[in-house]
């Protein structure tokens, strides 16, 4: 038997430029229909007739049971050979992935031809050589059931597609586009129950999705926190920072050489997407004082400021921010070399100290962009110990501490959670990951062992 091939390609090539995308599709359908085996008489659509609907009810019209004798469902996999078995699949179904059970057209998501493994996330109308979502790397086409019938025959090879598939008595039917046309196994998931499952029970996922975060700073201590925000099920994002990504900063940030050369938002924006795509984010290329205020309309209070600036001014301004918008902030950091860290958080109308009000006395002869100093020290010893980088584990483990106070600072307001260490610890907090002074000078000596976190500890000016 003659071999069919028909390449996506040369369907692509078939659709007219100016038409929309649901014309696109009618378009790509009928050519579709063009290379399929006859076994049944078809009824010619005329595209130039602007009859869309009529096109979409005949490509559907047909039982596929009458199509050929090749039946589906239970008896469609009693006929799939032995090798289909071996290399069965999953077809991973996201339930916000389509617009309902008639939709065709071609379809994007994630997944592998090693593993089998294909996870259906987003529709595409598009047909453009790539893909509408970047971090998509895998393509189907979902077709009607006279033409997934036609598309199993053993001489048909469909190529540049991953699957294909249809809906067929009350359920959805996928095949690999491999020489076996192996059956994929469909598992339907849904973001908030699949993606947040393991947090059950430590939060309410449907109420964290409804929170927000704005985030000051997006270099390795701001992108770490923003994915634990995000994993933790926060589903709206604001992130502001007019830093891109250097060679240097690629041994402590998450992320590495093919990011080079882009802002660093824009680079969060994707991480946080890639693991919630249906969080809300929005990625500000500038600095917190250059923000637009339409930024920051109707956030509302269910949220939080977290600033991981490069100086005491600009957090002082976000604690500024944070207390006009009436929602908690929190500043984190790392000392030099990242031998140690803080972690400051502020409660509007709790009568606590703002963090400009709190170190005062740093700001008030520092210049707009003064790095961090000493709490403690000297003049100079300020001037040696200041919020500069260092390995990665270390400024990992001060961001953590962080993300811990800013869960709770989330859900000040829900009865359900309780406290991780907002109870147990001052609005004030040091972190330190090693008291050896070859690393961070003499001031290291103020802590009494490694990884030790204060308790009680208060800056300077506060009774």
């Amino acid at each position: 038997m003659e071999k069919i091939i028909i390449t996506r390609r040369e369907l692509i090539r078939q659709i007219p430029a100016d038409l929309s995308e649901h014309d696109r599709t009618v378009s790509l359908l009928n050519a579709l229909s063009e290379y399929l085996p006859k076994n049944t008489e078809k009824e010619d659509v005329d595209l130039q007739s602007g009859d869309f609907d009529e096109a979409f009810r005949l490509l559907n019209a047909f039982d596929p049971r009458t199509y050929s004798t090749v039946q589906l469902g239970e008896s469609l996999r009693e006929e799939q050979t032995d090798t289909a078995k071996e290399h069965v699949g999953v077809l991973g179904l996201s339930d916000t992935a389509l617009p309902g059970n008639d939709y065709v057209g071609e379809v994007t998501g994630a997944g592998s031809a090693d593993t089998g493994y294909y996870y259906l996330l987003a529709t595409d109308e598009t047909y453009a050589d790539t893909f509408k979502n970047p971090d998509h790397t895998t393509r189907g086409l979902i077709v009607s059931g006279t033409a997934y019938t036609a598309l199993l025959s053993e001489n048909v090879v469909l190529t540049g597609y991953d699957y294909f598939g249809t809906y067929k008595d009350g359920g959805w039917l996928f095949n690999r586009c491999d020489e076996a046309k192996s059956t994929l196994t469909v598992d339907s998931f849904t973001l908030i129950h699949d993606l947040f499952s393991r947090n059950t029970g430590l939060f309410e996922s449907a109420e964290m999705l409804k929170k927000f975060a704005v985030i000051i700073g997006c270099g390795s201590v701001g992108a770490r926190a923003a994915l634990e925000l995000a994993r933790a099920g926060v589903g709206k994002f604001l992130l502001i920072d007019d830093d891109i990504l250097k060679p240097h900063n690629i041994c402590r940030h998450t992320h590495g050489m093919r990011d080079l050369g882009r802002f660093k938002a824009d680079l969060l924006r994707k991480d946080i997407l890639n693991i919630d795509p249906a969080a809300e984010v929005t990625a500000f290329r500038g600095k917190l004082e250059n923000a637009p205020l339409s930024l920051f309309e109707n956030l509302g209070k269910n949220g939080i400021v977290f600033a991981t600036a490069d100086d005491r001014s600009a957090n002082a301004l976000a604690n500024a921010l944070s207390n006009t918008l009436g929602m908690p902030f929190i500043a984190v950091g790392c000392w030099a070399r990242a031998h140690a860290g803080e972690v400051f958080y502020h409660i509007p109308n709790r009568g606590m100290r703002t963090y400009g009000e709190t170190f005062s006395s740093l700001l008030k002869d520092a210049p707009a962009r003064d790095t961090h100093g000493d709490y403690f020290g000297e003049a100079d010893a300020r001037e040696r110990l200041h919020f500069e980088p260092g390995t990665s584990t270390d400024i990992g483990f001060v961001t953590l501490v962080g993300v811990k106070f800013a869960l709770d600072l989330l859900n000040l307001e829900s009865e359900a959670y309780t406290p991780r260490v907002l109870n147990d610890y001052t609005p004030y907090t040091l972190v330190c990951n090693t008291n050896r002074p070859e690393i961070g000078g003499e001031n290291a000596k103020i802590f009494p062992y490694p990884l030790y976190i204060s308790r009680s500890i208060r800056p300077a000016g506060e009774a």
